[in-house]
């Protein structure tokens, strides 16, 4: 099983802007975060299959993951 994850360049993580991850039934966003080295507290939201979702959302195989990270600015 695998999910696809979508970074925002914000990340500086090319690697990883649109990657294929592999999860295991029950895995959550944040068991992919931990997995590939993201810290979740640096995304302020997650998207999976067009829905605004929690970090303990549970994953099923061909998800999409969109990571936006916190915004900044003055």
């Amino acid at each position: 099983m695998e999910v696809k994850l979508r970074l925002s360049p914000t990340f500086r993580l090319p690697k990883l802007q649109n990657a294929s991850v592999p999860i295991r039934m029950g895995d959550t966003i944040r068991d992919v975060c931990r997995q590939v080295g993201l810290n979740e507290k640096s995304a302020r939201v997650f998207v999976v299959s067009g829905f605004r979702v929690p970090a303990d959302h549970e994953l099923k195989n061909g998800d999409e993951i969109v990571v936006i990270p916190h915004v900044g600015g003055g």
